[in-house]
C-alpha cells in the first residue's frame, strides 16, 4: 500500500508536532511516523519535566537543610521518599505526556505509529504493525537524540545509568559517580546531592560546565564542594571496574597520575547524539555528520525539499529552539511546495540554561563568538549576593554579567549565575532581541526589592 502526503515528519516530539500542526494548519495533507512507545518526545517524557520535578523535590530537601539560617526549627533530619517522588514524577509525566499524546492523534494530520527508512528522495519505508510505503512532496526530520555513552574499558556490561534510569530510580545511592559535568552532569549530579547523596563530578575538562563563560564553573565548582560535591576535573577516565558493592572509576591527569574514586552507583552523562543512524539517509542523499544533520538557516538539507529541525540537526538542542525551529519547517514546506522563498527561524538570542545550584543562563552570543569580538565589547559584573533580596534570601553565590558594544553601547550578551537567575532573567533576552543599548535597559524600572533588580546594578 502507498499513500501520498504533501508533508511527513518522522517524529512526533516537541519540534515534530510544531512543524506538523504548522503545516496542516497552512493546509498540506500531513502525515506524522512515530516509533516510540512512549509518544511525546524527550522533554515530556525523559528529559526536561521529569528532571525538573526531581530537581524540585531536591531543592526543597535543601532548604529544609538551611532552615535553621531562617530561625525555623526541624526537629529531625528530613528524609526523601524516593517511592513517593517517583510516583509523583510518573503522575505528573502521564500528564504532560498525555497531553501531547491527544494532540498527535487528534491534530489535522494522519498519526503512522512505526519506524521510518528513506527509500529515496521521495518515500518512505514504514514498518510497523501495517507496513507500508509513504510518498512525499517534503519531509521533516525530527528524531530527536540518544545518549552518548563513550568507549571506556569495562563499561560495557557494567551496570550503570544514563540520564533515564537516574530520573526512574526508586533507590537513592549513598555515593554517585557522575562521569560528565556538562548540562546533564551538573543538573543530576546536584539534584541527588539535593536529595542526599554524596556525589562525586567527574569531567575531562578543567572546568565544570566548560562551554560556558569561565566564570560560571569556577562558581559552580566553590558552590558545589561547599556543599560536599567532590570535583574531578581535567583527567581521562581509563577503565571502570566492579569491586563488590562498589563500582570504581580509574582516571589520570594531565600528568598520568591515577587516581580511583569509589561509589555505589555510576551515572554517565558523557552528552547526547543525533538518533539518525537507522534513517537511510544515504537513500536520499541527505548529508549529515556525527553532529548531526547539515541544515541551512532555512532549515532545509541537502535536499532542498527535505528538513531537520531538534537535536538531531545541527544547532543547539533546546527544546524552545526545536519548537521555533519546527513550526517554520513547516510553513516553509508549504512554500517550498509553492515555489516560494523560504524563511529562516527567528530564535534570537540564543538562551543556554542549566538547572544546577546555583542555576545557569546564558543569553546571547556563546564566548568563543564573544572572545573574537573582544576588542570591540565591554562587560559589567555584579556579585549577586551583596544586594538586599538576596541578603534576605540567603544567597551566598552568584554573578550577574552584561555585555555590549563599547561604541554605541548596543547589548550583546548576559550571563548569571545564582539560585533562580533562570526566572528572573527574562528582561535581557527582551532587551538583547530589540537591540537596547545598557544605558537603555538601565533605565527600564525594576521592583524592590526583587532579585531581577540586580541586573540594574552593573552601571558601575
Amino acid at each position: 500500500m502507498e499513500r501520498d502526503f504533501d508533508l511527513v515528519v518522522v517524529g512526533g516530539g516537541s519540534a515534530g508536532y510544531a512543524a506538523a500542526a504548522a503545516a496542516s494548519a497552512e493546509g498540506l495533507t500531513v502525515a506524522v511516523v512515530e516509533s516510540a512507545e512512549q509518544m511525546g518526545g524527550l522533554c515530556v517524557n525523559n528529559g526536561c519535566m521529569p528532571s525538573k520535578t526531581l530537581i524540585e523535590t531536591a531543592n526543597r530537601m535543601r532548604a529544609i537543610r538551611e532552615a535553621d539560617e531562617f530561625a525555623i526549627r526541624v526537629k529531625s533530619a528530613p528524609e526523601v521518599d524516593m517511592a513517593a517522588l517517583q510516583k509523583r514524577r510518573a503522575r505528573l509525566v502521564d500528564d504532560f505526556a498525555g497531553y501531547r499524546v491527544e494532540q498527535l492523534r487528534e491534530g489535522d494530520f494522519t498519526l503512522i505509529r512505526g519506524s521510518a527508512q528513506f527509500l529515496d528522495v521521495h518515500h518512505l519505508q514504514v514498518e510497523g504493525d501495517s507496513p507500508e510505503v509513504i510518498r512525499f512532496e517534503t519531509a521533516v526530520i525530527a528524531t530527536g537524540s540518544e545518549p552518548f555513552v563513550p568507549e571506556i574499558e569495562g563499561l560495557e556490561g557494567l551496570d550503570f545509568w544514563l540520564s533515564k534510569d537516574a530520573l526512574e530510580t526508586t533507590v537513592l545511592p549513598e555515593r554517585l559517580l557522575v562521569l560528565g559535568a556538562g548540562v546533564i552532569g551538573c543538573e543530576l549530579g546536584h539534584c541527588f546531592e539535593g536529595l542526599g547523596s554524596e556525589v562525586v563530578l567527574i569531567n575531562r575538562s578543567e572546568h565544570v560546565l566548560s562551554e560556558m563563560p569561565d566564570c560560571v564553573g569556577e562558581i559552580i565548582a566553590q558552590a558545589s564542594q561547599e556543599r560536599g560535591v567532590e570535583i574531578v576535573t581535567g583527567v581521562s577516565t581509563r577503565r571502570v571496574v566492579r569491586d563488590g558493592s562498589q563500582v570504581v572509576v580509574e582516571v589520570s591527569d594531565g600528568e598520568g597520575k591515577l587516581k580511583r574514586l569509589k561509589g555505589s552507583h555510576l551515572l554517565v552523562s558523557t552528552g547526547r547524539k543525533p538518533r539518525i543512524s537507522n534513517l537511510g539517509l544515504e537513500n536520499c542523499q541527505v548529508e549529515f555528520d556525527k553532529t548531526g544533520v547539515k541544515v541551512s538557516a532555512t532549515g532545509q538539507t541537502s535536499q532542498s525539499h527535505i528538513f531537520a529541525v531538534g537535536d538531531c540537526a545541527h544547532g543547539a538542542q533546546i527544546v524552545h529552539e526545536a519548537v521555533i525551529k519546527g513550526r517554520q519547517a513547516g510553513f516553509n514546506a508549504n512554500r517550498q511546495i509553492r515555489g516560494e522563498a523560504l524563511v529562516p527561524a527567528d530564535t534570537e538570542p540564543l538562551i543556554l540554561a542549566v538547572f544546577s545550584e546555583p542555576e545557569v543562563i546564558h543569553i546571547g552570543p556563546e564566548e568563543p563568538a564573544l572572545q573574537e569580538r573582544v576588542d570591540e565589547l565591554e562587560s559589567r559584573e555584579f556579585h549577586l549576593p551583596e544586594m538586599g533580596k538576596a541578603i534576605v534570601k540567603g544567597l551566598k553565590h552568584g554573578v550577574l554579567k552584561v555585555t555590549f558594544e563599547r561604541e554605541g553601547g548596543k547589548l550583546i550578551a548576559a550571563t548569571g549565575v545564582g539560585h533562580g537567575v533562570i526566572d528572573f532573567s527574562h528582561t535581557l533576552v527582551l532587551a538583547i532581541r530589540k537591540g537596547m543599548t545598557f544605558e537603555e535597559f538601565l533605565e527600564v524600572p525594576h521592583y524592590h526589592p526583587t532579585l531581577a533588580e540586580a541586573w540594574t546594578y552593573l552601571e558601575d
